[in-house]
Formats: structure tokens, sequence, C-alpha cells
């Protein structure tokens, strides 16, 4: 059995939807991937801490929740996480 991350050969779609720094939750974008995602993987998006899209900019985000059966992620930025 091959080790390392998993993966898939057909794209696995959630809905993502970003915690920002004043606790609000709003949605994103979809994020369309071949990685099945986990709690605290880092996923880099082009959506500042504030919760602006910014396409040409990457950041750092982690999952912080899995919901709607695995669908929805919810994300919060690297530079915004306490503890």
């Amino acid at each position: 059995m091959p080790s390392g991350p998993l993966s898939t050969s057909f794209p696995l779609e959630y809905r993502l939807a970003v915690r920002l720094g004043d606790g609000r939750v709003v949605s994103s974008a979809p994020l369309l991937t071949t990685q099945p995602r986990r709690l605290g993987d880092e996923v880099r998006i082009p959506v500042r801490p504030d919760g602006e899209l910014r396409p040409g900019e990457i950041h750092a985000w982690r999952v912080a929740a899995i919901g709607d059966g695995g669908g929805r992620l919810v994300l919060e930025h690297v530079a915004l996480r306490v503890g």
C-alpha cells in the first residue's frame, strides 16, 4: 500500500466557508481538488484574512471543521489561529 497523502483521479468539490478574525463565517468559492481534506490540513486559496477574494494572492488557511457529510470545509486563516 502506498504511503503518503491519499488522492483520487477525479476532482472532489468542497464548499468552503471561511472564519474571519471577528468570528463571522462567510461562504467562499468552491474548491476543486484531487486531495481529500481532513481537520488541520492546510488549504491555500486566493482569499485574504478579511474574506476578500484576491486572485493572484495566495493565503494559507487550515481546516477547522468539516460539515454536511464531508462536503463543507470551515477554514481559519493560519495567521489568525489562536493556540
